[in-house]
């Protein structure tokens, strides 16, 4: 406990933390407004914003949040190699396994946190437009529900991955580079080629958390559960991979 409550300070105490807070504001923002307007064309005589499979798309752009919640998971083994405070750290914590743990669980905090925002954010603006625009909203309260437990589960679970990612990848530039390279080309590419693989890679899995609109995709509890097997073997590799690595 007194490791998880230092590894909060650090997270509480470092720009970085405050710049991706700040980032993934103006993106979620964007995005959001960028599909509502997007969404007012018609497709078939019908403003593509009426249907629900639109209105789904937009309020799960709140997914937003995993990208943000991911670099933080990374930023936080990442950075300590990086700076060199990862001496110090061990010195305190010796135990690198239950180090790696206390990160998982101090940044899948700060990813839920993440995520409450970004629902906060997206709902707000979607449910705005459109009662200004005064168009149905065609997802009830059930459905915006599902959407943003399944955001807030996805982020926290991004934010695990994101830890056992920089504790196997410990050079920053790489790690995340790496991470934002094989959601945005392999992943899409394997579901497009291979639906039946492509629905088990960790982007696709949470998307379909987050409430994503899709055929090809499991279900939702189904995604989940793909997702944190997944959280769960990159923080098993992370913590094998520290306690056999020298440290500089």
């Amino acid at each position: 406990m007194r490791q998880i409550r230092s590894e909060l300070l650090k997270l509480r105490t470092t720009r970085t933390t405050l710049g991706l807070v700040l980032g993934m504001v103006a993106l979620v923002v964007f995005t959001v407004v960028i599909q509502l307007v997007a969404s007012q064309f018609e497709d078939s005589g019908i403003p593509r914003i009426e249907e629900r499979d639109t209105q789904r798309t937009i309020f799960a752009t709140a997914s937003t949040a995993g990208l943000f919640a991911v670099l933080i998971g990374i930023m936080s083994v990442t950075g300590e190699f990086r700076h060199g405070t990862i001496r110090p750290t061990l010195l305190f914590a010796p135990a690198r396994a239950a180090l790696v743990v206390a990160k998982g669980v101090a940044c899948a905090l700060a990813g839920g946190l993440l995520a409450v925002a970004a629902v906060v954010l997206t709902f707000g603006i979607a449910r705005a437009w459109l009662q200004v625009d005064d168009v149905e909203q065609s997802l009830g309260r059930s459905d915006l529900l599902a959407i943003a437990a399944g955001t807030v589960a996805a982020t926290v679970l991004w934010a695990v991955i994101g830890v056992g990612v920089g504790a196997v990848v410990r050079n920053q530039v790489a790690a995340i580079l790496a991470t934002i390279v094989w959601t945005s080309i392999p992943e899409p590419l394997l579901m497009a080629l291979v639906p039946n693989v492509g629905r088990f890679a960790p982007g696709v899995a949470a998307d379909a958390v987050s409430g994503a609109p899709g055929q090809e995709m499991l279900s939702p509890f189904a995604s989940a559960a793909v997702l944190a097997l997944w959280a769960l073997a990159f923080v098993v590799a992370g913590s094998v991979v520290m306690a056999r690595r020298d440290v500089p």
